[in-house]
């Protein structure tokens, strides 16, 4: 039997992503012009959020783009990475495979200012070493768990948590 439960509607998303940004904006001082990617579809719905909210916090215009882990490259043309603040954003983190390999392409292709992690949702069981810096909800789920978030028209709807019983 499969069970859903409503872990985060769109409103709490938006207000986790605000308090993302806010933190996101803490952390950049002067810097107006951040480096922000999307790992795939559901990273990249989440980093424009955060992107929006930091832009209207420092009145600067981050440059946002989306990092495919499974082709290992960016969508488009390659941005400019030496020595820029860079926020790489996920909408889950569970093993931290993914993550790892995202940071470490992006940091082989060029020096980084400084990197940064943020996740929507945190759901443990790392087998690798990376830590979210900032993230929205932390979910300690059993193995047989899921975390999905939904996203429509580009457009974050809902985190659901799928249990198998």
């Amino acid at each position: 039997m499969v069970q859903q439960i409503t872990l985060m509607s769109p409103d709490r998303i938006e207000r986790s992503l605000k308090r993302i940004a806010l933190e996101v904006w803490e952390h950049l001082g002067e810097e107006t012009s951040p480096l922000i990617i999307g790992l795939n579809e559901r990273g990249l719905a989440t980093a424009q959020v955060i992107a929006s909210h930091v832009n209207a916090l420092t009145g600067g215009n981050s440059e946002l783009c989306r990092f495919d882990v499974e082709k290992n490259n960016f969508n488009g043309e390659r941005p400019r990475i030496q020595q820029r603040r860079v926020l790489v954003v996920d909408d889950v983190i569970f093993s931290g495979k993914s993550m790892f390999s995202a940071i470490t392409n992006i940091t082989n292709q060029a020096e980084v200012e400084d990197l940064k992690v943020a996740v929507l949702v945190d759901r443990g069981h790392r087998k690798l070493p990376v830590e979210a810096s900032y993230i929205g909800i932390e979910v300690p789920t059993k193995l047989a768990e899921h975390v999905d978030v939904i996203v429509e028209d580009n457009q974050l709807k809902e985190v659901i948590l799928i249990e198998h019983t």
